[in-house]
This record gives C-alpha cells, structure tokens and sequence, in this order.
C-alpha cells in the first residue's frame, strides 16, 4: 500500500510539473498580445542563433507546443524569420524575458490583428481567397466596405438571385456569427470563428499544421465545403474555386 501511494504521489507531481496544454486552440486566447505555438515545442532565445548552440534556462527557454505565450507588446520580426518579443511574465526557469522566438513555429499572433502566420494563416487564407473577400475583414457580400468592428454589420445584399448579409473576411452570416458568441466582430475574432466552424466540421488545429501535401490540403478543404459554399465540392449550388487554384493560393502564403 505505502508503494503504491508512493507511486501515486510521484505520477501527480509529474503531471502538475509538466507542460501544461489545455490552450490549445485560439478560442482560449489571453486578453493583450500573445503568441501561439505550433504543433511542436520551440524556444525563446536569448540570442538570433541556432538553439542548438545554446544553453537551456540561461539562453534559451521551451515554448511548449500548443500553449499561449502573453507578450508585453506586438512582436516585431528580426532577420526576416525570427519574433523580437518580451513576455509578460516570466517563463518557469528562465533567466531572461526579453528574446527571438522562430516564426515558423507560431501559428497565430495578435501582432497583426489576426492570424497570419504559419499552415493555419495560409489555410484561413485560402478559405478568404475562395470567399472573395481578398483576406480583408471588412467586406460584405457584394464587395461593399462597412466600418467598425463592434458587431457583425447585418446587412442584407441581393445579387445574382442570392440574398445574404455575410461579411467579414469569411463571410459570417449573421446567424452563424451570432451562435460563436463573441462580444464584438474584431479581426481576432473572425479568425476565431473560422477556426472554430473549421472545428465543427472535423478539422483540427493539428491536421491543418500537419498539412504537407496536395492530398492532405484536399482532405481538410472536403471536411470544411459545408461551411463555406464557395470550397469545391460545397453541395450549395453556388460557384466555387478548383482544388488547384486553392492549392497555389495556400502555398503562395506559406
């Protein structure tokens, strides 16, 4: 008995010690600027160099996969592919706050209002390629500009025999939009929303981010062609963009 209490008591110090990952996803982002990490464990770095010439704790410190990383202020890119940030708080067991952290292994930053970087940045993309509104978040179906994002515009258009009041840079009708629950229809939160209905339909953070092939961007864009009409497949009638031109926008942002 006392062995396994033994045993019990070191398996829960372990747990409560190791990386802590239940926000995995942008829909639990911290108030403030932050960074996402990817699907991989990376570093903050106390110098733009290889990691691997570095000391961990002194010079360089984990980023655990999947967690949220507060910074003080928006991140500003070093030599084209490193993040210049200083976090909010100090990292358990690092010496230093201030430091480079590799962009390829963000997947989401409040540095630019959204979500732009890394396989999930490409793929949200793709889907606003498709949906035409050219990456922006403030258009609504027709092409027309609206301003201020404290709530979706919830204005109806007709063209072409389709009404509709979508907008935003996935085209959120109101009703949809209403059901995420969000207090207002900022920039972030578009791009959580998109992740979110991309969730509802089967598509995880990490199959996208996993997505290296043509196979595999086909495989995620056929989960998600009941969400947006103008995917191919998307059983709605309404015209739709050809895998292969998706395919090239998507690597076109990666």
């Amino acid at each position: 008995m006392r062995n396994y209490l033994l045993l019990l008591g070191i398996m829960l110090f372990a747990i409560s010690c190791g990386p802590q990952n239940e926000e995995s996803n942008l829909d639990n982002a911290p108030s403030g600027h932050y960074l996402l990490i990817g699907n991989q464990d990376t570093f903050l770095k106390i110098r733009n160099e290889q990691s691997s010439g570095l000391k961990l704790a002194s010079e360089k410190c984990t980023l655990y996969a999947g967690t949220y990383i507060p910074i003080q202020a928006a991140a500003t890119t070093a030599s084209g592919n490193h993040y210049i940030v200083n976090t909010r708080r100090m990292i358990p067991g690092c010496g230093f706050s201030k430091g480079y952290v590799y962009i390829p292994h963000v997947v989401a930053s409040s540095s630019t209002g959204g979500t732009q970087q890394g396989r999930l940045g490409a793929f949200l993309s793709a889907i606003a390629w498709a949906e035409g509104t050219n990456d922006r978040y403030d258009i609504r179906f027709g092409g027309f500009r609206f301003s201020g994002y404290s709530r979706h515009p919830n204005l109806i258009y007709c063209s072409g025999g389709l009404c509709s009041d979508a907008a935003g840079r996935y085209q959120f009708l109101s009703t949809t939009w209403a059901g995420l629950r969000y207090p207002d229809f900022s920039p972030a939160n578009q791009d959580k929303g998109a992740v979110r209905l991309m969730a509802g339909r089967g598509l995880s953070l990490q199959e996208v981010n996993g997505i290296r092939t043509y196979q595999q961007f086909s495989n995620a864009i056929y989960k998600i062609n009941r969400e947006w009409a103008s995917l191919p497949g998307s059983p709605y009638g309404q015209p739709t963009k050809s895998m292969s031109a998706l395919w090239q926008r998507y690597q076109s942002r990666l």
